[in-house]
Order: C-alpha cells, then sequence, then structure tokens
C-alpha cells in the first residue's frame, strides 16, 4: 500500500513549511482540509523522498514525532480530507470498522458472501481454496493464478478474514 513507506520523520520535519502550505487551519478544534493532490479514495497525498504518504499519516507523525509504522491512522471526524492532528488516532481495521458503524450503521457494511455485487468468487470456490491449501499444500500464489484473483484475496479466504462462514 503506498502509504505504508517507512515515514522519515527527519524528512518530514524538514518539510514541515512545505507540508502546512497545503491545507486550511481555519481554528485548532475544526477540520483542516487538505488542499492539494488527493488519492482516488480522497484522501490527501503528500510526496516526501520520492514516495506517495496518506496526508493524514504525514500530520499524525509531524504532531507525533513518530512514524505511525504497520498502524492506521483513523479520523475521529470521518474527513479523509483532515489533516488535524486533533482529529487523528492511532487503530487498526477493527477499530476502523466499528468506529466507521457507530457514525454510519449498518450501511458501512456491504453485502456478504455471494450477495456482494463485488464478489469474485462463490462459497464453493471458497471452500475449495481452502481445502486445497490446507490439505494439499497448494501454494496461495498458485491458487489465485487458477481462480484469477489477487493473492491477497486468496489469503484473506485461507485466514478466514473473508467467507468466514463458507464451509
Amino acid at each position: 500500500m503506498i502509504d505504508r513507506n517507512p515515514i522519515d520523520v527527519e524528512s518530514v520535519e524538514e518539510a514541515r513549511e512545505r507540508f502546512e502550505a497545503k491545507y486550511d487551519e481555519r481554528i485548532p478544534a475544526s477540520c483542516w482540509p487538505w488542499e492539494a493532490g488527493t488519492f482516488g479514495d480522497g484522501y490527501g497525498r503528500f510526496t516526501l523522498d520520492g514516495n506517495y504518504y496518506q496526508a493524514h499519516r504525514i500530520a499524525w507523525a509531524l504532531a507525533n514525532g513518530s512514524d505511525p509504522g504497520d498502524a492506521l491512522v483513523l479520523h475521529e471526524c470521518y474527513n479523509e480530507s483532515c489533516v488535524n492532528p486533533a482529529h487523528l488516532m492511532l487503530g487498526n481495521q477493527r477499530i476502523n470498522m466499528v468506529h466507521a458503524f457507530g457514525e454510519h450503521g449498518a450501511d458501512v457494511f456491504s453485502s456478504p458472501g455471494e450477495e456482494n455485487p463485488n464478489a469474485e468468487l462463490t462459497s464453493d470456490q471458497a471452500r475449495e481454496i481452502r481445502e486445497r491449501y490446507e490439505s494439499e499444500g497448494v501454494t496461495q500464489a498458485d491458487l489465485a493464478d487458477e481462480f484469477g484473483v489477487s493473492r491477497s484475496l486468496i489469503s484473506m479466504v485461507v485466514r478466514e478474514v473473508l467467507w468466514a462462514d463458507a464451509y
């Protein structure tokens, strides 16, 4: 993922002025919207040392003097363009989903399994993938190639992150 490049805090500090010129700091308690380039999902994009980063991750690093590492930097304000450090917190995907569910209710989750219009597999295929991986030792890479899906999707099926009920 683009935003998971390690953040060199020294480089971030050297780029502080350039970073701060790209958002609107209205008042300390409000959102500070990113006014420069964005990724397709609306999150601010900042270039540092030839790498792209989500702007809110850089804002967090500037405010806290450290790289958030593998942690997600979550928006308490639900505004993906906000870079106000007071609105940011560290978390993981589970916390992100619980947080989103609290704000948006069940609409945040799409239909599970084959009911999901974006599903790339069927329940039968998920069962077959798990069975062949566990009992036959077929690699995830080979399964991804065979089923025409990404390796990360196969990994999520094997780990029961997706299609957990497909048995």
